[in-house]
């Protein structure tokens, strides 16, 4: 009887789910939802600042002062805060002036970086097939160049504006983010006071317990990730400057940015610097900086991953790259990167479920 009524609840929530989407309009919900994104991501990023705050606030806490004691927490949000922004603000200055600077320099010496190229391609593929490769290649960027100027100018107007909006969306985002470090706390006692409303006190420590276990998965798989990103970024700037690959700086920089997506990041990463020796030094530059990649990728994976990571993933290798695969599709590098994570709080409700019924199913019997 029981299992009836949860396959009427389901149907009875189904149908519910169905009118709503055939009876309004959906747009409305997404201009809504579109409302509140400054104030999601503002929440991302007290999200990933909370820690911080918390250790800070521990540290003011221990100076055993009433005063400080009432506003610990404040002035930890405030402290975090600002040094956040500060350190987005160096890392633009140190970085937009170098990437305008080798985006200048690259288009000063292109030329003389394809030639470099074409005599590279046939030193080693012999006259006639360089010729065709170097066709090939012509084509493409051809191909490429008039899919550009065929852009209309209004859609290209409208990307613009688009871009601007996503700046101006992050910008209100990270305005948000002291707030929500701040208000945290009332926060969470809100959102148990509006689901006291139509759940029992049983189900809100329920959903407690679950946000507790996935921040666990999110957290350690996150700030293990970018850990392990940072050390793999500073030795492929050191590797890269001794193996005196030109732009190296911002080369490195991408690879630790891409290494935060697993298994592929280190090759999207690496490509750009193997294309680089190859344009503006020979074959045999271009496949040192590709073993040197390769090696750093299988330094990643089979040593320093499993070592700051440990068994936050716990799942095979087959569903790493599902999930990257199918979260990437929907999300974008920001899926690609969130894909594991996510997939192991699925897998964590799905044995859950199975558990909860397997039980129940003992107990009937």
């Amino acid at each position: 009887m029981r299992t009836v009524k949860n396959y009427v609840g389901i149907i009875l929530c189904a149908c519910v789910i169905i009118f709503i989407y055939k009876t309004f309009d959906i747009s409305l919900f997404s201009n809504i939802l579109s409302a509140f994104i400054p104030l999601i991501v503002g929440a991302i990023l007290a999200y990933f600042l909370q820690p911080l705050v918390y250790k800070f606030e521990m540290f003011l806490d221990s100076f055993q002062n009433k005063k400080l004691i009432k506003y610990s927490h404040t002035i930890s949000s405030i402290f975090v805060f600002v040094v956040f922004v500060l350190i987005i603000v160096v890392l633009m200055i140190a970085i937009i002036p170098a990437l305008v600077n080798y985006i200048v320099n690259i288009a000063d010496n292109l030329t003389l970086y394809i030639k470099n190229f074409e005599k590279t391609l046939e030193a080693y593929l012999g006259s006639k097939l360089a010729s065709e490769v170097i066709i090939k290649i012509d084509e493409m960027v051809v191909k490429y160049v008039n899919s550009i100027e065929a852009i209309d100018p209004i859609a290209t107007l409208g990307t613009i504006f688009k871009a601007g909006s996503t700046i101006i969306t992050a910008v209100l985002g990270l305005i948000f983010t002291p707030y929500v470090l701040i208000e945290a706390k009332k926060l969470v006692s809100i959102f148990d006071r509006l689901c006291s409303l139509f759940m029992s006190k049983e189900k809100i420590e329920l959903i407690h317990d679950y946000a507790v276990r996935s921040h666990q998965i999110f957290g350690q798989f996150i700030y293990g990730k970018f850990l392990d990103s940072l050390i793999i970024g500073i030795i492929a700037f050191i590797g890269l400057a001794i193996l005196k690959v030109k732009f190296f700086p911002i080369l490195a920089v991408f690879i630790l940015i891409t290494n935060m997506i697993p298994y592929f990041g280190p090759f999207i990463g690496g490509f750009p610097a193997v294309l680089v020796a190859l344009m503006t030094g020979d074959l045999f530059h271009a496949l040192a900086v590709l073993v040197f990649v390769f090696a750093l990728q299988q330094f990643d994976g089979l040593f320093l991953g499993p070592k700051i990571l440990g068994d936050v993933v716990g799942i095979s290798p087959f569903w790493v790259l599902l999930s990257i695969t199918v979260f990437g599709h929907f999300f974008g590098f920001i899926g690609m990167f969130l894909g594991v994570p996510m997939i192991c709080v699925i897998r964590m409700l799905f044995n859950d479920i199975i558990d909860f019924r397997n039980k129940m199913k003992e107990l009937d019997t």
